[in-house]
């Protein structure tokens, strides 16, 4: 074994030692930027790269658009096609954003005012967007696609529209082609971080529109979310107590999170499976990852010896995998390699781990909170 793959190895190990854990061996997917809409065509797309913009060094941007309803048909035979212990298909849960701008609205404002569209209505918009629309509910009905919150937006809006009302020639060409994701060389963090607090005044049009998205995803969906995942996992904790007077109780975190400090700057703080925080909000954290899209080789194996390292450690697989793998978006030839191996992994798991379980990040969630005390870390019983 390489020094390189030695040093991973440990790493992958240490990060999975902390915090709760549990004897059962719990398998969830977990699955950002659902609803977002980042390049609306393949013309504007051109336009952009043309200007140089560097879209196509992310299939983020490269290929990916909204997934429509022949990419959930093909995601959802590949769920059903594998059965855990108790009979129960793979799940996936679609971390939702549930809003983009509405740009001909803020057009006609000057750039004065903000105004979105919920993602269902672009939806409709798109050839066969009612199609598409019933079979997210029928996923939902079905067990196998089981929503939970990413946000309203994927873009950080009081940074945006501060950067067109200053003029901002590159910002203004980019909303022109409708394209909203667009970051400065110069910016500390990512436009695609929702909640990061540039100012101090930013955090009070944030924290409504947490609440905001909160309410349009219980319109949708006709529940509360029970998770919340930050996109870009950039978060103010100031934000917890929103979270928990709208019904979300647990956060989806990586093992170290950013931080914003109020005035344009980031702290890393690290956080725990079962840590709680002084509002009652309880992390988990995603610790393996399919990504199918970033790579070509030993994609299954990868993920493969991050569920073993997480079950020698009595921690859930919970495996991070982006929208961007399963949508064809305007050119993804990549999805038929990518379901190839996503129905490989789940029958690799069933073969090395029979007695695995499948579940949504909601249930996992309710599961991991019914066995903690507030303040401690505690192990739960085998079931």
């Amino acid at each position: 074994m390489s020094i390189r793959n030695i040093k991973q190895h440990i790493i992958l190990n240490l990060k999975n030692i902390p915090g709760w854990s549990t004897k059962r061996k719990i398998v969830v997917f977990i699955s950002d930027d659902w609803g977002d809409f980042r390049i609306h065509s393949q013309e504007e797309y051109e336009t952009l790269l043309s200007y140089g913009l560097p879209l196509d060094k992310t299939p983020h941007t490269k290929t990916e658009s909204m997934a429509n309803y022949r990419d959930l048909d093909r995601l959802f035979e590949v769920l059903d096609s594998v059965k855990d212990r108790k009979g129960r298909p793979a799940i996936l849960s679609p971390f939702t954003i549930m809003a983009n701008p509405d740009f001909d609205r803020i057009r006609e404002t000057g750039f004065s005012q903000y105004y979105y569209k919920p993602f269902t209505d672009t939806l409709r918009e798109q050839p066969g967007g009612t199609k598409t629309i019933e079979r997210w509910m029928e996923g939902i009905s079905r067990g196998i696609f089981q929503p939970e919150l990413h946000g309203r937006e994927h873009i950080n809006v009081p940074i945006w529209m501060r950067k067109l009302q200053s003029g901002d020639k590159v910002y203004q060409f980019c909303f022109d082609n409708r394209f909203a994701h667009y970051t400065a060389p110069d910016s500390n963090v990512p436009i695609q971080a929702s909640y990061f607090t540039e100012r101090e005044d930013d955090f009070y049009f944030l924290d409504d529109s947490l609440a905001d998205g909160i309410r349009l995803f219980e319109s949708v969906f006709n529940r509360k979310p029970t998770v919340f995942n930050p996109p870009n996992a950039i978060f103010d904790s100031r934000y917890y107590m929103t979270l928990f007077n709208n019904g979300i109780k647990n956060i989806d975190s990586s093992h170290w999170r950013m931080e914003p400090d109020g005035k344009g700057n980031v702290d890393k703080k690290r956080r725990k499976f079962g840590e709680i925080s002084d509002e009652g909000i309880v992390h988990f954290i995603s610790n393996c990852a399919f990504e199918p899209v970033r790579k070509t080789t030993n994609v299954v194996g990868d993920t493969m010896k991050q569920v073993a390292a997480a079950f020698k450690w009595g921690k859930p697989a919970l495996i991070n995998t982006h929208r961007v793998n399963f949508v064809t978006g305007r050119n993804g030839t990549h999805v038929d390699r990518s379901l190839k191996q996503f129905a490989e992994l789940l029958q690799s798991i069933n073969k090395n781990w029979p007695e695995a379980e499948f579940m949504g990040a909601g249930e996992f969630a309710q599961y991991m909170n019914s066995t903690l005390t507030k303040g401690k870390y505690q192990k739960a019983k085998k079931r």
